[in-house]
């Protein structure tokens, strides 16, 4: 499967000059969740995606992690189409969350 997905990296490097990519914003210190990130981040180089990384504290607001999703949002490195603010395969959210951030996004 990765070398499947290796090509349509490729192709899609080579064809339409796009390199698809993996946004990360990590609020926090919970080592199994840093783990988590980590495993898909190594998958993510194999294939040749780019790869963007946001550490933020626990203490973090939820305007202020918002706010860092705005970022990436405009960043054409992380891509478009854009960010959707809903549970979609384009935004992947681990639980537990320190407040009720996905409602927030779908508003």
């Amino acid at each position: 499967m990765l070398e499947e997905l290796t090509a349509e990296v490729e192709s899609l490097k080579a064809n339409h000059g796009v390199v698809p990519g993996l946004a990360v914003v990590i609020v926090g210190e919970r080592s199994d969740s840093k783990a988590y990130v980590r495993m898909k981040k190594l998958a993510a180089k194999k294939i040749g995606f780019h790869s963007v990384d946001v550490d933020m504290p626990a203490t973090a607001t939820q305007a202020e992690i918002l706010a860092e999703v705005e970022k990436l949002n405009a960043d054409p490195k992380v891509g478009a189409p854009r960010f959707r603010f809903c549970c979609s395969c384009r935004l992947c959210w681990l639980l537990p969350q320190p407040f009720p951030i996905l409602e927030a996004l779908q508003s």
